[in-house]
């Protein structure tokens, strides 16, 4: 995944399931429908153009390729990220879903 530290990421997704270990080898995700938008994005920097972590909402509808579809995705975010060379990378989020939302219907990395 292009957006993933070369160290990967841990991650606890919107589905409720356990800890992801997520590597930047793994392949990008594809999906039948994706319609997701963010909104009231908060950055914190931790350490100057080297950390930090974004905060926001995340809702709109989906549907991973092999897995059922999602109609009212709404979930806080929190993702960390770190500076490799010119980019910035995640190495952890957080995916929760807002009471009378849905988080994704993915149970692990495919």
């Amino acid at each position: 995944m292009d957006d993933v530290s070369k160290h990967g990421a841990l991650e606890f997704w919107s589905s409720g399931g356990l800890l992801q270990r997520v590597s930047n080898a793994d392949p990008q995700q594809k999906f039948t429908a994706f319609s997701l938008t963010t909104k009231h994005i908060e950055v914190i920097t931790l350490v100057e153009n080297q950390a930090a972590v974004a905060m926001y909402y995340s809702e709109g509808s989906m549907q991973p390729v092999g897995s059922s579809a999602v109609s009212h995705y709404l979930t806080r975010v929190t993702e960390v990220f770190v500076k490799e060379g010119d980019t910035w990378k995640r190495r952890a989020a957080h995916f929760s879903p807002i009471t009378g939302g849905q988080g994704t219907s993915q149970t692990a990395v495919q």
